[in-house]
Order: structure tokens, then sequence, then C-alpha cells
């Protein structure tokens, strides 16, 4: 539980964790942790609460503060699992519901949430420094402890194959890294892909999206720029859909088709089948010889030299 001053919503502390990122809901407002800096958000201060859909079963959840009560203004992002998110986003609802009460009935106020309640409520408040309380594993994304992983293990693999009088081997295993780095760099690119090939084979419905403007997610790995979009699905509800921009300089498109699939409440981007599997196969082949490369040189050499 989180506390705070003023009376707050009794209830369990439902916990969204993903990428380094800890997100608690307690009696005194949010808790959002990561690896730096902990910020506690009273429940009065947050203004909308939203879950944009991503790639495959991966959702983004988004809170944004009233603007004009905190310095803090967010939003505060975070990609998750749909199945995590939607559950934790509308218990968050609820309590910022419930918390409405400072400034009427349904907890609705002037433009900006700016009524004469709310600019007496706390504040939100920031702790900058290291978080002890963050688990190793969840301070950094998976892909910081398996690089010091890979170095450790061609450190420890270099000296032996010293000790047994194979110098050239000894360094042939550190070229090791440069495929295993770019299989690292490769892999979500052809999650991304198989995704997007296998869409249209699921059972959904082509939906036209438009361009609403751009997003800036506030991850663990820092800002994540993105273009949202918003389409309507089957039943009425107006959803989103965040694409990630390939460069800095890369233009929105106006709209976009989507393959909506009902049953899991995502969608995908559509492309030229063709050329998706074209780019699917060709870095998955990519993605086989780098990694067949790296099992050579490491383990490879090491185990080559003790059989």
């Amino acid at each position: 539980m989180v506390s705070g001053a003023g009376a707050g919503p009794s209830v369990p502390s439902p916990v969204l964790r993903e990428g380094g990122v800890t997100v608690r809901l307690g009696g005194g407002g949010v808790r959002w942790q990561d690896a730096r800096t902990v910020t506690r958000i009273p429940y009065e201060l947050v203004g909308k609460v939203a879950v944009v859909q991503g790639k495959g079963p991966w959702v983004r959840l988004r809170i944004t503060l009233r603007p004009s009560v905190t310095e803090h203004r967010g939003p505060y992002e975070l990609a998750c699992r749909d199945r995590h998110g939607r559950p934790f986003a509308a218990a968050l609802e609820r309590l910022v519901r419930e918390s409405g009460q400072a400034c009427g009935a349904g907890g609705a106020c002037g433009a900006g949430g700016a009524c004469g309640a709310h600019r007496s409520l706390r504040p939100a408040t920031v702790t900058v420094g290291p978080v002890r309380s963050l688990p190793l594993r969840q301070r950094y994304s998976p892909v910081r402890p398996a690089f010091f992983a890979l170095l450790t293990a061609n450190l420890l693999a270099s000296l032996l194959l010293l000790l047994l009088g194979h110098p050239v081997r000894a360094v042939g295993v550190w070229f090791s890294v440069a495929p295993w780095g770019l299989v690292a760099v490769l892999a979500p690119v052809l999650s991304a892909g198989l995704a997007g090939v296998w869409a249209p084979w699921t059972p959904g419905i082509r939906v036209e999206a438009r361009y609403t403007g751009r997003g800036v997610a506030r991850t663990s790995s820092g800002p994540w720029p993105e273009f949202v979009y918003r389409f309507t699905d089957p039943d009425g509800v107006r959803r989103e859909h965040a694409v990630r921009p390939s460069g800095r300089f890369a233009k929105p498109r106006s709209t976009r088709t989507l393959w909506f699939v009902p049953d899991t409440r995502s969608s995908h981007t559509l492309g030229d089948p063709y050329a998706a599997l074209f780019i699917t196969l060709l870095t998955g082949g990519m993605v086989l010889f780098l990694g067949g490369a790296g099992l050579y040189l490491m383990p490879g050499l090491l185990i080559g030299t003790l059989g």
C-alpha cells in the first residue's frame, strides 16, 4: 500500500511490472517506480487513463495528469501485455472516479481540472535516486544483463583458452560479440514481422485508422516517439493504435489500414503481404546465419578445444 496525506480508498494494491518499471495502486495514489525515480501521484491529479493498442498482445498504459495542478505533467506510459494492462487501467479508473468527490459528482471540474478544489489538493512528488527496493531483474531490460553475461562468458572462455595454450582461439571468441549483438537488434524486427504476416490469417476485420498526433512514451529505456492513430471497432468503441516511426524525420501517414482481432482486442498494421513476407524471411535468414556464427565462435571454439 502507498500512504499519503488525506484519506484515500482502502483497496488492495494492484501491481503492474514491465521493462524495469513498477506501477502500484495504493490507498494514497499511484506509485510509479523505475530504476532512478519514484513518482507518487494522488488519484485526484489523474486527468485521463487510456490503453493504446500496440503490436500483437502489447498495449501502452497511458496516465495523463491534470495540466494546471502539477509540474509533472507526463504523460506516463508503460508498454505491457494486454491481459495485464487493461484490468490495471480499469482498476485505476475506478479509483480516480472515487477520488472525484473533491470536485463534485462524477469528479467533473473546470477546463484542465483547475477548479478550486484541485488547486488545494496534494501535488505529485518525485524522489530522485537509486531505488534499492526494486529487484535487479526489474531495473533493466533483458538486453543489458544478457550483454554483460555474454561479456563475462567470453572473458572466462578466453582466459581458459590462454591457460590451455590457444591464444588465437582466445582472441577469436571475442568476435562472437558482433553476431550476437546483431541478433539482439534483429530479433524484435523478426517478431514484429511474424506478427504482421500472421495477422491476416487470424479472424478479424479491416479498419481504417486516422492519424491524430504524435506521442512520446516515457519508458525505462528513455523517451519513445510514436505516431498515434484512432479507429472505431465493430462495437463502436474508439481505440488507439501506436506506430513507432522508422526514423527521427519520418512523416506519419494520414491514414493506415489495420487488421483488428476482436477476440484479443489487438490491431496490426497491414501492408503489402508479399513485402512483409520477404522482409520476414530475409530477417529470419540473417538471424539464423548470425546465430550460427555466434555459436561457432562462442562456445564452439571452447568446446572444440576441450573436446
